[in-house]
């Protein structure tokens, strides 16, 4: 994660991540974006790193990279399927996210943020296991329960 601070890339491995800590990754906006998610897609962090790196890419696409929503949403596509139960519960919470937030806002342009394409990934991750605080906002998300 050669983009990021050391000092930054270190506090990944918070089990919460601190408001300051959120905030510095988005004062550095872009940057920080494409750090987390090369560093994502070279499988350099632990889960815990990986869930959080996810959930400050979310954060930076809804507070400052607007354009990068499509590919958060593909990147959380991918990771849907990840052995990772961490890793792949974020990365279906995600997915549900943009479906929604594209349903509220249709003008967005979100490739693959539609429900045909999305509740199977959801199903799929139900069968391999997700947290339990997500597995009921995933089932209510299919409308049913698994």
């Amino acid at each position: 994660m050669n983009k990021l601070p050391k000092n930054l890339t270190s506090e990944l491995d918070r089990k919460r991540l601190t408001t300051d800590i959120e905030f510095e990754f988005l004062r550095l906006g872009q940057t920080a974006y494409d750090g987390l998610k090369e560093a994502i897609e070279a499988r350099r962090l632990t889960n815990r790193q990986t869930a959080n790196a996810l959930r400050l890419l979310q954060l930076l696409t809804v507070q400052h990279c607007f354009a990068m929503r499509a590919d958060l949403h593909e990147l959380a596509l991918g990771l849907a399927d990840d052995e990772r139960i961490e890793v792949r519960t974020q990365a279906i919470a995600i997915a549900i996210g943009m479906t929604l937030l594209k349903e509220h806002f249709p003008q967005l342009r979100i490739e693959n943020a539609d429900r045909s394409v999305v509740a199977p990934v959801v199903e799929r991750g139900l069968e391999k296991g997700l947290k339990p605080y997500l597995k009921s906002y995933a089932e209510d998300f299919l409308g049913h329960k698994f």
